[in-house]
């Protein structure tokens, strides 16, 4: 019973901020900026330890537990100088003054090691997007648009405004011919799907769908964009594309704070009638909304001409609406981040919509000085309907271009392969539930030595379907023998597990040296198991089910992928203003040939902070770092391509058998991208304005292309092999200003 009442208390006295007795070695202040006002959501650490804090509303922080009679703390916000000191333990007026300034060298950014690394220390340039302020600035349905808008080098091309469809993500033009170019994605320390996909047999007009736009922009506190190999190289295989890495917010030591955010908007086809081109021919077929032209030519406005003729046009204005909470507080043991949205999003047709629910939870522990554990957990539901749903013709766009005057009397009135009342009839649609989970473990048992433990995993179960129902018409209607009622559903489940270990140690050596050594290992297994079911004929006109077709087909897939990893870095800085590193990464991947084993992937890199020598005479210039960057990274063959693979069928005597259907490849390796890249990035007139340069050489050689299979092996089709190679150059010019402070 008294045990009981012991941990009741201790339970009691974590959530609602009450110090325990080991815990009474406390620092206590403000953060403010330079012009006194109180600044949140400051990132507060003692250096030396795991125990940390984020200021809250009022800008106010309390540091519990602390060791000895002295603490050094640091104060990190993106876009601001880090600000920091040395204070006696049981200080309660601590003030820590912030200035912003457009580039910031003491930044810590992600580099695949368990610390990170400062900005100043960096050979290449990495991207930092503090997304509440480029929320703040534009409007951002995923993770796509906000980044295309804000990062140099990164380019989203442009899709056909399908509601739930999105767009592959491009660092530094294409990496590969035939593997795609989309970055690795991680999340709190663990990588998720970023696959994208048309779901169904034939692929959708409409688009294809993006599993990073699953993610809920609101969620996040900070993204960070690793550009390409010289910067990736210790992300290993799959990292040639760049890496984009997504930092959620945690909460803040203080009571409980409630935001809520209530959006409504519309989705509008501005100008539709002029958007598209008239049509011409030459027919003598009646065409009473036709305009004649010199030399027998006649001109159709198809839209317009279904306003006169009564149709209209198949555009509304789309209703996009949201609710948004979140709660997030804490005390010194215990952080809390929640929240809640539901999303309705609707497109320009009526058939196009997706309803959208997400959940996250996350918790920061600090249970002793020297650790610190943090848990993040999403959830996603969401039901998406598409529009243009079906392979080719089945689009609104194409029957416009390719419309006809001599049809306008029929029941296509001038449209060509299909009108928008039949494409309506094509149901196509997408649920899933998505789960993302991790954990981390950062321990820091000495001064000098941290290491971290992060387990994770994400969790995806998609089912799409699309179904035609049948026609009075049948195979005679705009659908052809689909008309006579054809389904397909599919469920696609996607488990990618991740654990991941990294160790850093610093010693302090003779003449202003710093040796910074890094190492770490990690461990990927991604599986996609998918079944499916086809139907075709239903026996009466309307929708139908499987079960109800007369034809029915099934199938089943299952693909895993393993690869684990070793890396090691070595950092040497001196006078904390020129540094050099060096790092190798080893991967072995399941998706290798037989006949390839450990495939390295080194780096090196160097930086010079010019503005802090003594020789420095350009006062204008307050900031100036020179860098250089050379190393290499992979991308990982699909994952059967390199295997020799025989087909089941049915043989004589209804028999089962196998055939010959891909010959393989046991000497397939990975693409390898190599990529030099120099720049400077500077700030100038008192910090006003930041200036990032880079030049970039990019080759990916052995780029994997495909070549014919000769008759005589006894397969067909064709063998993936090693002997492309492709090259990218390009420079980019980041400015950051601050023109004008209140």
């Amino acid at each position: 019973m008294r045990s009981s009442w012991r941990l009741g208390a201790i339970i009691l006295m974590a959530l609602t901020g009450t110090p325990l007795l080991g815990q009474q070695r406390t620092v206590a202040g403000i953060v403010v900026d330079d012009q006194g006002r109180p600044m949140p959501k400051v990132e507060i650490q003692v250096v030396g330890t795991a125990i940390g804090t984020v200021s809250a509303e009022d800008g106010r922080f309390l540091l519990t537990g602390l060791p000895g009679t002295d603490v050094t703390l640091q104060a990190r916000l993106m876009g601001y100088r880090a600000a920091g000191g040395t204070f006696r333990v049981g200080a309660r007026d601590v003030r820590l003054i912030m200035s912003i300034a457009p580039m910031i060298l003491n930044e810590v950014v992600v580099t695949g090691t368990a610390t990170g690394t400062q900005t100043r220390a960096l050979g290449n340039v990495i991207a930092k997007v503090d997304v509440a302020d480029a929320l703040s600035v534009q409007t951002a349905p995923g993770i796509e648009t906000l980044l295309s808008a804000t990062v140099a080098g990164l380019v989203v091309p442009s899709t056909p405004g399908n509601v739930g469809t999105g767009s592959n993500i491009r660092i530094r033009g294409s990496s590969s011919m035939t593997l795609g170019s989309n970055p690795l994605v991680y999340l709190d320390g663990i990588r998720v799907d970023n696959t994208q996909s048309e779901g169904l047999a034939g692929g959708m007009r409409g688009g294809a769908v993006s599993r990073l736009n699953d993610l809920n922009p609101n969620d996040f506190d900070k993204v960070e964009v690793i550009k390409g190999p010289a910067a990736a190289t210790l992300f290993g295989t799959e990292a040639t594309a760049g890496v984009i890495v997504i930092t959620s917010k945690t909460g803040e030591t203080g009571k409980t704070l409630w935001d809520v955010d209530l959006t409504q908007g519309a989705t509008v086809l501005m100008d539709a009638v002029s958007r598209w081109p008239s049509v011409y021919d030459k027919s003598t077929t009646p065409c009473p909304g036709c305009v004649l032209l010199p030399g027998g030519i006649r001109e159709l406005n198809v839209l317009q001409a279904d306003i006169q003729n009564g149709y209209g046009l198949p555009w509304v204005n789309g209703h996009d609406q949201s609710a948004y909470v979140s709660a997030h507080g804490g005390s010194p043991l215990v952080r809390y981040y929640g929240s809640a949205e539901v999303d309705r999003t609707e497109g320009y047709v009526p058939w196009n919509w997706q309803d959208k629910k997400t959940l996250r939870l996350n918790l920061n522990i600090t249970p002793r000085e020297n650790i610190a554990v943090a848990s993040s957990m999403g959830f996603v539901s969401q039901t998406t309907q598409f529009d243009s749903p079906g392979p080719f013709p089945a689009e609104i766009g194409s029957s416009i271009y390719w419309g006809t005057p001599a049809a306008e009397l029929t029941r296509s009135h001038g449209w060509n392969w299909m009108t928008p009342a039949a494409l309506a009839t094509m149901q196509g649609k997408e649920g899933l539930d998505r789960f993302f989970g991790s954990i981390s473990l950062r321990n820091t048992p000495r001064s000098w030595f941290t290491q971290s433990l992060k387990v994770g995993t994400d969790i995806g179960d998609a089912t799409p379907s699309r179904m035609i129902p049948r026609s009075p018409l049948g195979s005679s209607d705009y659908f052809g023998p689909l008309n006579l009622g054809h389904i397909e559903v599919a469920t696609n489940l996607t488990t990618n597990f991740n654990l991941d270990y990294g160790a850093t140690a610093i010693a302090n050596v003779r003449g202003g040296f710093v040796l910074e050594t890094s190492g770490g290992a990690q461990f990927l297994d991604n599986a996609v198991h998918s079944w499916g079911a086809t139907g075709d004929q239903f026996p009466a006109p309307g929708p139908g089910t499987v079960s109800s077709a007369a034809i029915k087909t099934g199938s089943e897939d299952f693909l895993e992928n393993k690869a684990y990893g070793i890396y090691g870095q070595e950092q040497l800085g001196w006078n904390d203003r020129r540094f050099l590193t060096v790092g190798l990464r080893g991967d072995e991947n399941s998706a290798f040939g037989s006949n390839v084993k450990f495939i390295m992937y080194p780096k090196v890199s160097a930086s010079w902070v010019l503005n802090e020598e003594s020789f420095w005479k350009l006062p204008a210039v307050n900031q100036f770092k020179l860098r250089v960057a050379w190393g290499e990274a992979g991308r990982q063959p699909s994952v059967i391509e390199a295997a020799r693979l025989y087909a089941p069928f049915t043989a004589a005597a209804d028999q089962a058998g196998l055939r010959p259907s891909a010959v393989g490849n046991p000497n397939l390796k990975p693409e390898v991208g190599v990529e030099t890249e120099v720049g400077f990035d500077a700030s100038v007139w008192q910090d006003r304005l930041g200036i990032k340069f880079t030049y970039y050489d990019k080759k990916t050689k052995d780029a994997i292309v495909q070549k014919s299979v000769p008759a005589s092996s006894g397969f067909g089709g064709t063998e993936a092999v090693n002997v492309g190679l492709i090259s990218n150059a390009g420079m980019e010019l980041e400015l950051n200003s601050r023109v004008l402070e209140v």
